[in-house]
């Protein structure tokens, strides 16, 4: 199928194989979207017949993503590294039983490990230490963030002065345990949205957000009272000249 550009699957393709013979007929140099796959098919051999790749979804134990082999030094990671056209990427660790449920993962790689234009990155389910999201800030063509449920831990995010999310234009924390979250207002510098939901142990979103003028939308989906009252702070202290919205859920919050 040489003209195909989507593959879109709700199940985790294991993909076979390629042809030893590296024939053309079994390349996609068409193909755009590749989601979602296991991790164990970012294989070399599979990406080198998809140089136009522009958005992978991965699904599965990422640890087998992220680690090295013992022989070797290989890590699959490395491999959507080599996808220079790629944009998007979405990592959604799943443990399909008892042993990858105990698997612990990694830190996330250093940002030259990615690809050179990625813009956009989900994450879901991976556990990261907050410590870890920091070295996303590496990213500078990175515009959007998902970090759905549980893809981080631990009760405190802080990112000091030298942490930047230069290009990052969309944050969006889902489900997680996060109390306590500290930055500059020069950590988010392009800033246009931010969403919340279901953080249900933040005690408040950082006053700092007030002085980034690029910010225009908060939303704040099933947190608690404080979160909400000091998003409705920063409503209060941004300019009335930015046309600043501020969305609580549920509203009595």
């Amino acid at each position: 199928m040489p003209k195909l550009r989507h593959i879109l699957a709700n199940a985790s393709l294991q993909l076979p194989p390629s042809p030893s013979d590296n024939s053309s007929s079994s390349s996609c140099p068409k193909l755009q979207t590749l989601s979602t796959i296991s991790p164990k098919s970012c294989s070399e051999e599979i990406f080198d017949k998809m140089p136009n790749l522009q958005k992978l979804g991965v699904r599965g134990n990422v640890s087998e993503l992220l680690e090295s082999k013992e022989s070797g030094g290989i890590c699959l990671f490395d491999n959507i590294r080599k996808l220079e056209k790629l944009e998007n990427l979405k990592l959604m660790h799943e443990a399909f039983n008892d042993e990858a449920a105990a698997t612990t993962l990694r830190s996330i790689p250093k940002a030259e490990k990615f690809p050179p234009n990625l813009r956009k990155l989900t994450l879901s389910k991976t556990s990261f230490d907050w410590k870890d999201i920091c070295t996303l800030g590496s990213l500078d063509k990175l515009e959007v963030l998902k970090l759905e449920e549980f893809s981080a831990k631990g009760e405190s995010w802080e990112l000091n002065v030298n942490v930047v999310f230069r290009s990052l234009q969309f944050l969006r924390i889902g489900r997680t345990d996060l109390v306590y979250w500290t930055c500059e207002h020069s950590s988010f510098p392009a800033l246009k949205r931010l969403h919340i939901l279901q953080c249900e142990q933040l005690k408040e979103v950082p006053l700092s957000f007030k002085d980034v003028k690029s910010l225009k939308i908060i939303d704040l989906f099933f947190t608690n009272k404080q979160a909400a009252n000091s998003a409705r702070n920063i409503r209060d202290q941004k300019p009335k000249l930015d046309n600043f919205v501020l969305s609580i859920l549920p509203p009595h919050h």
